[in-house]
């Protein structure tokens, strides 16, 4: 099988590189593939002629799609346009998000049954990359996920890794105490992928692993399972981020669907994070040791 995977340099698109090792891999980043860049989809699409194309590439930043509204738009929806356009008779999979649900149902996970409703651009933008994969596309799999962690622990964008590291050189931490969502390993969501596409599975899934967390439980789990003496705190007053886009305070999902068709595959979170706290452990303390 021949499967090509935008948005190569994320955490995700190198965990499903690894994943699918046994086929014919094309995992291309920006260099090699500018989804914005139509004729160059179109050619690199239709040379490789993949049996799935995996879209991962998205402008994720959520505070930069609310201030420059026409980038989100142009790369997160746009941008799946042209994969759409290219595809042929590619299996697309497409990389969504549990955000796009919005705030109408606070308190509790959202399922597939329930009606999109974001609130921010970027949300809006992934949820209009959803409508044309839908729209255009007979053969086709929306995948709604939640807060990834996982890869390199070097990278920016590692939430776990960056709480770890900042507890380092601190005694308390504080973290909100107001938005909820669901922790999920990119390795346990790159299985279930594959699953779904070995079983010919079509449609809309949310692919989370189980359980719900503020992101201060969220926070207080990392530095638990790391073993970190830092305390961490709810975040009150000033100490609270303040944010230009207008989050959901759910974004929490559960895997309704995969549940009901006896394929789901993604277990709590807490153990998927400890795994891979594990599997980052002495990297980090190497860091550690070089920092001290």
């Amino acid at each position: 099988m021949k499967i090509l995977i935008t948005g190569g340099s994320g955490m995700l698109a190198s965990e499903l590189a690894k994943q699918f090792d046994a086929h014919e891999v094309l995992c291309c980043d920006r260099s090699t593939l500018d989804i914005n860049n139509q004729p160059q989809v179109q050619q690199v699409l239709g040379d490789f002629a993949a049996d799935v194309a995996i879209h991962a590439a998205a402008l994720t930043d959520v505070e930069r799609c609310e201030v420059e509204p026409d980038l989100a738009y142009q790369v997160n929806a746009v941008g799946t346009q042209n994969i759409v356009e290219a595809a042929g008779s590619a299996l697309v999979v497409y990389i969504s998000s549990t955000g796009n649900y919005g705030s109408g149902r606070l308190g509790t996970p959202y399922r597939e049954l329930d009606t999109p409703a974001p609130t921010t651009h970027y949300h809006r933008s992934k949820l209009l990359g959803e409508t044309f994969v839908r729209q255009h596309l007979p053969r086709h799999l929306i995948i709604r996920t939640g807060w990834l962690f996982g890869g390199d622990p070097g990278q920016k964008k590692n939430f776990v890794a960056r709480r770890i590291i900042d507890a380092m050189s601190t005694e308390t931490m504080y973290s909100d105490i107001s938005q909820q969502g669901n922790p999920t390993s990119t390795a346990d969501l790159a299985r279930q992928i594959q699953k779904l596409i070995d079983t010919e599975s079509l449609g809309t899934y949310n692919c989370v692993n189980a359980g719900c967390a503020t992101r201060y439980e969220y926070v207080r789990e990392i530095l638990a399972a790391y073993g970190s003496r830092c305390s961490v705190e709810p975040a009150t007053g000033d100490r609270v981020f303040k944010r230009i886009a207008p989050v959901s305070p759910n974004e929490a999902a559960e895997n309704y669907l995969l549940n009901l068709r006896g394929l789901n595959e993604m277990g709590p979170w807490q153990e998927a994070l400890s795994r891979y706290i594990d599997s980052i452990r002495t990297e980090l303390a190497d860091r550690k040791h070089h920092d001290s």
